[in-house]
């Protein structure tokens, strides 16, 4: 179980909803554009085979590195920074709207009196707020939470199927430790190698 929803800071296993797995199709395998050139070189002369027969092959052991590359997980601990930046569900809308304007962040993990997270705040929940309302009034009271040895890729389907920019992430005692959010996930996709290599 690495994600689980809170309620006014009551904890339980969160249930996977049936997400569906996005098969990439690609139309042509390394192996196979090395059977097509084995087969297409055979009435040409033994040298010309040779060096082409030898650049399939590097094709194919540079897509099976590949390969190799994408099937070790990325964990969010891999990706959160543990600076907390958090408000309390006492505080006003104005205090919320200065501390995302003044860190440049969009979301807003919501304590109550004991530290234990109780709400998340966006700045979408900002848009039509006065600034003379308290944060508990309009914060989102249900909050999905990931563990931070949760897979990254786990994370950004759920936030995909659950139409929301972040997670919180927290111990396994339920104790805030950082956020994750689309950003971070995106900032580290087109940072891969593989992201610039099929660009």
């Amino acid at each position: 179980m690495s994600f689980v929803v809170s309620f006014n800071g009551q904890f339980q296993k969160y249930d996977w909803p049936s997400i569906t797995s996005t098969k990439i199709s690609r139309t042509r395998h390394a192996g196979e554009v090395e059977n097509d050139v084995t087969k297409s070189d055979i009435n040409l002369d033994s040298g010309h085979a040779s060096q082409t027969a030898h650049q399939a092959r590097n094709a194919y052991d540079s897509v099976q590195e590949q390969k190799e590359t994408f099937k070790k997980p990325v964990h969010i601990q891999d990706l959160i920074s543990m600076k907390l930046i958090t408000v309390k569900k006492s505080d006003s809308i104005k205090n919320a709207k200065e501390l995302m304007i003044k860190n440049e962040i969009h979301h807003l993990p919501v304590l109550d009196d004991n530290k234990v997270l109780c709400g998340i705040l966006s700045d979408r929940d900002l848009i039509r707020a006065t600034s003379q309302r308290r944060v508990e009034e309009i914060m989102t009271k249900e909050v999905i939470s990931a563990y931070k040895d949760a897979r990254v890729s786990d994370a950004a389907k759920i936030m995909l199927e659950e139409n929301c920019g972040s997670l919180p992430v927290v111990s396994h005692q339920h104790i805030l430790e950082g956020i994750i959010t689309q950003t971070d996930i995106l900032k580290y996709v087109i940072n891969t190698d593989q992201f610039k290599t099929f660009v």
